[in-house]
Parts: structure tokens; sequence; C-alpha cells
């Protein structure tokens, strides 16, 4: 039988996930521009709107990865993970519509496969895998998505009503976020409709780098959390990002960290995995 104890309870020092939906020509690039200058020091764009972050590029400082199609789940989380390993410390994804709806998304992905109730069992996985990544990112994020039309049926009248603007991405995604902004149509005024941080409850304003400098005092504001252990799949990645692709170079790389020979990531535990790890980061 397991042991179970409680404990007091305590914030840690939280890491942004932040959604920011609205309709075209709405201010969704530039508000996340805007946060990210305030979240980190460096920061990547994974560009998914045809190159439209760099319009941007002589007002805020970023690196760029215009993400063309198709758009597959797995295009999103190996970006994410590329923009990790090159120690940028906050991300940016502009945006991730594509991944539900666009050309190779996850609608397209289920429609190839027969359109059945049944081929969600195939697709759903995929989705959930960059959903995780978001979540488990271990830097800021700051998502964008295209908003549409939401609609709810009412139970007494058995009428479909309009309920607003929600994201345009499979339900339940606001749910996962720290913070999700809807902007409101072409006044660029932001409002929050989920705020775990209690900053903007019933507020309309415009996105700025002194938002961002609010969330940021607000994530911090807790005990240091512990550094996750790394995957053997994350030090892999890591590996291969720093160059090492051959088994002599990943040997030398063994020797110059332990001063020993290991053959496979599998030798190492779970120690020595945080301290490659570190070490490569490091370098």
């Amino acid at each position: 039988m397991r042991k179970f104890e409680f404990v007091p309870a305590e914030k840690s020092q939280l890491k942004a996930r932040v959604l920011i939906s609205g309709a075209a020509g709405s201010g969704k690039t530039i508000a996340a521009l805007e946060l990210a200058s305030a979240l980190g020091s460096r920061a990547a764009v994974i560009d998914t709107e045809n190159g439209s972050a760099a319009l941007y590029s002589d007002k805020y400082k970023f690196e760029m990865l215009n993400l063309q199609p198709p758009y597959p789940p797995e295009d999103f989380v190996q970006a994410i993970e590329v923009a990790e390993n090159s120690g940028f410390d906050v991300i940016v994804v502009d945006g991730i519509t594509p991944e539900w709806s666009g050309t190779g998304g996850c609608l397209d992905l289920h429609t190839k496969l027969g359109g059945r109730f049944q081929d969600w069992a195939k697709i759903t996985p995929r989705h959930r895998k960059f959903i995780q990544k978001i979540l488990e990112c271990s830097t800021h994020i700051i998502c964008t998505c295209r908003s549409k039309q939401g609609y709810a049926m009412d139970e007494q009248s058995k009428k479909v009503t309009k309920m607003g603007m929600a994201p345009e991405q499979r339900d339940g995604l606001d749910y996962e976020m720290t913070l999700v902004f809807n902007i409101i149509n072409q006044t660029h005024l932001a409002e929050a409709t989920k705020d775990r941080t209690g900053l903007f409850d019933g507020k309309q304003f415009l996105i700025s780098k002194n938002t961002g400098l609010e969330i940021l005092e607000w994530l911090n504001s807790g005990t240091p959390a512990k550094s996750p252990t790394p995957t053997i799949t994350d030090v892999r990645n890591l590996l291969i990002s720093a160059g090492v692709k051959s088994i002599p170079d990943f040997k030398k790389v063994m020797m110059q960290v332990f001063g020993e020979e290991y053959n496979t990531l599998e030798e190492l535990n779970q120690e020595q995995l945080l301290t490659l790890y570190k070490g490569i980061k490091n370098e």
C-alpha cells in the first residue's frame, strides 16, 4: 500500500502559458510580442501566418521560424523543442489554429482517414501531445489563435444561440492555460476569459509590455520551481541539436563529461542524465 502525506500548500514559481485569441487584424501578433518583450530577453517566434511577424521586427527583437504547411501536430512539437534547446526564454507560436483546422492539421487528417467518429482515436493522441508540449515547455510560451463565433444549445427552447467569440481550436484548450485573452474586434482591447492570476478579471485593456511585467511578477511570486529531470528523449534531442550525431562523437562527449566511456544514454541514471543535459545546455 502506498503512503500518502498531506503537506502545506505553497505556490511555486511558474512559466507563463498564455493564449491570445481574436479575429484577423485584431492585433494578436503585436499583443504576443508585447508580452514576450517583458517575459524574456531572447524570444523565438514560430510563425504560421506567412511570416507576418517579421513586419514588426523593427520594433521587437526576436528570431523567427517560418512554419509552412502542412501543419501536423508533430511539426509544432518539434519546432517548440528546437526553440527550447536553442536557449530561448520565451516562445511565441503565432498561431496555433492551423494545427487544428489548417492544411494537414487535425481536421484535415481526420477527413483523410474517412471522417468517422472512430478515426479520432488516431488523431486525438497526436493533438494531445501538442497540447502537452505547450504545458510542459521549459520556457514561457504565448500562443495566438484565430477566433470564431461560439454557439450553445438553449436547454429550454432547444435552439442554438450565439455565445460570443471562441478560439478556433479544439474545445477545452482554454482550460489548460494560465491566461486566455480575447481581443475585442478592431478596438484592440483585450479581456481575460480565463485568468488564474486574478490580475485582469473584469477589465478591458490594451495588452502592453506592462501587462507582461505584471504577469511576470505574479509568476515569480512563489518558491523556486524544481527543475524537471530531463528524459532520455530530451537529452538525445539536445545532443543532436548540438551536432552529436555519431557513436564516436557520443563517446567523446561521455568522456568529457564523466571521464569514462558509455555506449548509450540508457546506461545513465537520472542524476547523470541531468548532469549531461546541463553540461550541453551551458556549452
